[in-house]
């Protein structure tokens, strides 16, 4: 393979297509098993950097305002943030 060049806007687009998808409530669509399965057959660097994004991002999440439709989404956030995780690259 090749090597894979992004940009913001290639990630931008990325997550719209995630985020469109997170918008399923179909029976047995659950993207949390495709997402664990995929990341566990990705290099380890590459799955410790994608958990690394995701811990940033819910530490972002944690401050943002919410309602009873996100609540329990900013509560887990503020959860995770207190863990202070770090994630080395090696």
């Amino acid at each position: 393979m090749g090597e894979v060049k992004t940009n913001k806007q290639d990630a931008q687009d990325a997550i719209k297509v995630l985020l469109k998808h997170m918008n399923i409530m179909a029976p047995g669509y659950d993207l949390g098993v495709l997402m664990s399965a995929m990341l566990e057959g990705e290099h380890r660097t590459i799955a410790q950097s994608f958990m690394k994004e995701i811990n940033q991002f819910l530490v972002r999440y944690s401050e943002v305002g919410y309602d009873q439709r996100n609540e329990n989404s900013v509560k887990f956030a503020k959860d995770v943030k207190a863990l202070d995780a770090y994630f080395p690259m090696i």
